[in-house]
């Protein structure tokens, strides 16, 4: 770093970005921070002294000391490039088959797999269901075979390159709360279940789920009271009401996230 001499380092949280940042204040180098949460992570807490701008998901954001507020700029977020040039299809019209796609984040998620493949079975036989499912690798074999053994159709997969392409085709979603997943099934215009992973550091994925919800976007289902009448009763209702699928996918457009990088990058043209 001292070499190469960096107008800027930027911070995306985390305990990756703690020596990049340390270096660059040691070195006198402005820091730029980004914080794709509805919390403030510790890393960024901790740097937000030093940094020149704050850069955040939402205006919403949590756990940030009034003080530092002068510093934010609400961006939205940070998305793949694969996922701003994506073009959406139109989705299934209503006597086509329900495509709900499930995503277990970098957890795995292995209570899903455990819960979510009986729930399907048992609306499937009300509702024409196509079940897109990420599970652990351990899970794989035994998942599949439970849909084909009943004649659902499936995907199931533990790692897919083209997640765009999977996300694309949902209907619905059931999923993970963490920050880069729902801002993806956002901008594709995906609503969701939000079952957030209960022991995310300061309850985060929790705090992204309310959010969300608010903008109306998802439901919530708390993993503590999930089972199979809880997640079967939530499904049903979703399904049985195709106007507020509708709506909360309209709401899900609203985003402008298309834009994140262009904000950040004026902001840094007025840094220089």
């Amino acid at each position: 770093m001292r070499k190469e001499k960096p107008e800027f380092v930027f911070g995306l949280g985390g305990y990756v970005s703690l020596p990049i940042c340390l270096a660059a204040k040691l070195l006198n180098i402005k820091i730029l921070l980004y914080e794709p949460n509805l919390v403030l992570g510790r890393v960024n807490k901790y740097f937000v002294r030093f940094c020149s701008k704050l850069f955040i998901n939402s205006n919403n954001i949590l756990n940030l000391p009034n003080k530092y507020l002068i510093k934010c700029v609400e961006v939205g977020n940070i998305l793949r490039e694969e996922i701003i040039k994506y073009e959406l299809s139109e989705k299934n019209n209503l006597n086509s088959k329900k495509i709900i796609l499930i995503l277990g984040g970098s957890q795995g998620a292995e209570i899903f797999g455990e819960v979510i493949p009986q729930v399907i079975l048992d609306i499937n036989k009300s509702y024409r269901i196509n079940v897109i499912q990420q599970s652990l690798p351990k899970q794989v074999n035994e998942i599949r075979n439970f849909y084909n053994k009943n004649n659902i159709e499936n995907y199931i997969f533990s790692f897919h390159e083209n997640i765009v392409e999977l996300i694309s085709k949902a209907d619905l979603a059931i999923s993970r709360c963490g920050s880069s997943t729902i801002g993806e099934l956002e901008f594709l215009g995906v609503p969701f279940v939000a079952i957030p992973y209960p022991f995310a550091k300061d309850n985060h994925q929790y705090q992204n789920a309310i959010y969300y919800e608010k903008k109306g976007c998802c439901w919530i289902l708390e993993q503590k009271n999930l089972s199979l009448s809880s997640l079967k009763e939530m499904l049903i209702k979703i399904l049985d009401n195709n106007v507020e699928l509708s709506l909360k996918r309209e709401n899900m457009f609203k985003n402008d996230s298309k834009n994140t990088l262009l904000k950040i990058e004026k902001e840094m043209e007025k840094l220089v």
